[in-house]
């Protein structure tokens, strides 16, 4: 049972190790305190609060982690709600889907 509010930071987490082929992938994915515990500071370097983050806050991330992040609503047959900033997309960048 998930007991924060810090799902994006969390899923932004787990994309990011996935993406950088983190040893630790198995670990991450199945464990919450292992995506809280890199969420937290994420969110503390980028003065985020530690509540549900809005796609607002998406693009506060992309500039600190320097990549594209994509939005899609699972729930309304993945549509995209976020696309994502264009200006990560032609430097080499990696694009994350959450």
């Amino acid at each position: 049972r998930n007991t924060d509010e810090i799902c994006m930071a969390k899923a932004i987490i787990v994309g990011m190790a996935v993406l950088n082929d983190d040893p630790m992938i198995r670990n991450i994915k199945e464990g919450r305190s292992k995506q809280k515990d890199p969420a937290l500071p994420l969110l503390h370097h980028i003065s985020l609060p530690q509540t549900r983050l809005g796609l607002d806050s998406v693009a506060k991330i992309e500039d600190y982690l320097k990549i594209s992040i994509l939005v899609v609503d699972w729930f309304n047959g993945n549509k995209v709600i976020y696309p994502g900033d264009s200006k990560f997309y032609n430097n080499g960048a990696r694009c994350l889907a959450l």
